[in-house]
């Protein structure tokens, strides 16, 4: 006689991280918004796999009830759950329906009715079907035959969930081999999260066969059509590239097509080098109708002092006004030296002033290059540092643009005692260098005190005062003469204001009527220096 009853006792402890597991993996991700056929680990979702999960029910599966999972499914080579359960003996054959669950390894099966042949070693899933793999990634189908292991089958009516919703398959039918590869045929692939409302992905792959290998985490494409909203927009006939688990991995990344007057049709095809877990070198053979190639290099690098990135481009130009080398150069870094101090730098030069605009990579007509040392507290300041300028405005002449080199600033605040307030010293050093006209070097250190009151009505009252003083040399101009000029600027200063605040629902009002007082013996500039710091 058949005999029916429940089995796993335990059960009711893992229920929450069975269900876990799947809705973990089935999580999607919004898409990236452009077409991204790389060899590159890319955050992935499919679009007609999408409504055949109920995503709303996907929390993560937490790493004790993993752990506890884990070691129920150690306890024996398989594990069966079902609301009804009826064994044949004659047959070998048991049937089970009702939410079933069987677990084997770190494999879990789940559908509305199974079936197990002992003879043929053989299971068959009706409706509803789940095939949970050890990555996280999830299978879904209507029906299935599995072996006894769950590493094998034939599923018709195949979806497909990546690990942790980083893509989606849809198939006909589809095939699981060794435990390792899940091969899909007329098969559709999408990184981009659909819905009802939006049932066309932005972009996805349709092929004759798409073949996921867990091992490698490669998956790969036979007879591909890239489709962009449903449309078919390019062929190959094979393609791969890495599983969206794969966060970074060599290879080729997307094309950029641009279209300009002065490069006419022009295409830029990246190849990526991981060339360890904290370093990769981008390679990018730029190549245009109207200009000689470009060759494009970026190198970036995370290391434990610090974090940089150093790229620029080049060519050489057949152009009589232009001939000979071409380029730019950009980058940037922050590296930590010791003792709360950092250094670094920001570099973007070009060898002359069209080659930003002519190919494409800027529109500014200024930059700013710049090499620093630098440690900030909470009490004041240091920063040592170099700049470069360069202009490709047309009124601009280069050999009146200063190099500035060296420029240091150092100021602290200390507290000013029984007279209240901050006491604040500091001191600058600069020096301005042209190839052509003025050079100017200067010396500067100022003493500051500072006092904030506030009295119980509310009325603020901002005493201070401070003592400059300046030392200046200049070279190179007819206009100035070639000796030290020195000047000393004392102040003092009194402001009274009142604020009146009124608060109301959507924002704060704040009105403060102000008077100031300002006394110091001179203002300006000397005859004997140049005015370097602001423009009248």
């Amino acid at each position: 006689m058949a005999t029916t009853k429940r089995l796993g006792p335990t059960w009711k402890q893992f229920e929450k991280a069975a269900d876990g597991f799947r809705r973990a993996s089935a999580s999607a991700l919004l898409c990236a918004g452009s077409l991204i056929l790389t060899t590159l680990a890319v955050g992935s979702t499919p679009a007609a796999a999408q409504s055949a999960f109920d995503e709303s029910r996907n929390p993560p599966l937490d790493n004790q009830l993993r752990s506890r999972l884990s070691q129920r499914r150690a306890t024996g080579p398989a594990s069966l759950e079902a609301d009804q359960i009826d064994y044949d003996a004659s047959s070998e054959r048991v049937s089970a329906s009702g939410d079933v669950r069987i677990y084997y390894g770190d494999r879990v099966l789940r559908a509305d009715r199974v079936t197990y042949d002992g003879k043929r070693n053989e299971i068959r899933a009706f409706g509803n079907i789940r095939l949970v793999n050890p990555d996280g990634s999830v299978v879904a189908a209507d029906n299935a035959v599995f072996d006894s292991e769950l590493r094998n089958g034939l599923i018709q009516g195949a979806r497909a969930v990546l690990s942790q919703g980083r893509g989606r398959f849809a198939a006909v039918e589809g095939r699981r081999v060794d435990g390792r590869y899940t091969s899909l045929s007329k098969a559709v692939y999408s990184p981009c999260a659909v819905c009802e409302d939006n049932p066309t992905p932005l972009w996805s792959i349709r092929a004759r066969r798409i073949v996921q290998d867990e091992q490698t985490r490669d998956i790969t494409y036979e007879d591909a059509t890239f489709e962009v909203l449903g449309v078919p927009v390019a062929y190959l006939p094979f393609f791969r590239h890495a599983d969206p688990s794969v966060r970074r991995r060599s290879g080729f990344l997307v094309p950029t097509y641009l279209q300009t007057d002065a490069l006419g049709d022009a295409v830029k095809l990246p190849y990526y080098m991981a060339l360890s877990p904290n370093r990769d070198l981008t390679i990018t053979p730029f190549v245009a109708t109207e200009e000689l190639p470009v060759l494009e290099l970026e190198y970036r690098a995370w290391e434990d002092f610090g974090k940089f990135t150093l790229g620029g481009s080049a060519t050489h130009s057949d152009d009589p006004l232009e001939a000979g080398f071409r380029g730019h150069l950009y980058g940037a870094g922050l590296f930590d030296i010791g003792n709360g101090f950092d250094a670094g730098y920001s570099v973007m030069i070009a060898s002359d002033d069209t080659y930003l605009r002519r190919y494409d990579y800027s529109s500014i007509d200024r930059t700013t290059s710049r090499l620093f040392v630098e440690r900030f507290g909470e009490q004041g300041f240091g920063v040592a540092e170099g700049v470069y300028y360069q202009s490709f405005r047309e009124e601009d002449f280069t050999g009146n643009i200063p190099v500035v080199l060296p420029n240091v600033e150092f100021e602290q605040s200390y507290d000013a005692g029984y007279v209240g307030g901050d006491f604040t010293i500091g001191a600058n050093a600069l020096a301005l260098s042209r190839d052509v006209g003025r050079d100017v070097h200067r010396l500067s250190a100022e003493a500051r005190w500072d006092r904030l009151t506030t009295t119980s009505s509310g009325v603020v009252f901002d005493l201070g005062a401070s003592v400059r003083g300046d030392a200046y040399y200049v070279a190179d101009d007819p206009n100035f003469d070639e000796e030290f000029v020195g000047r000393v600027l004392p102040m003092a200063k009194l402001e009274i204001s009142y604020p009146l605040g009124l608060s109301t629902q959507n924002a704060d009002h704040v009105v403060s009527p102000i008077l100031q007082g300002v006394y110091t013996p001179y203002g300006g500039n000397l005859d004997e220096i140049p005015n370097e710091d602001s423009i009248n």
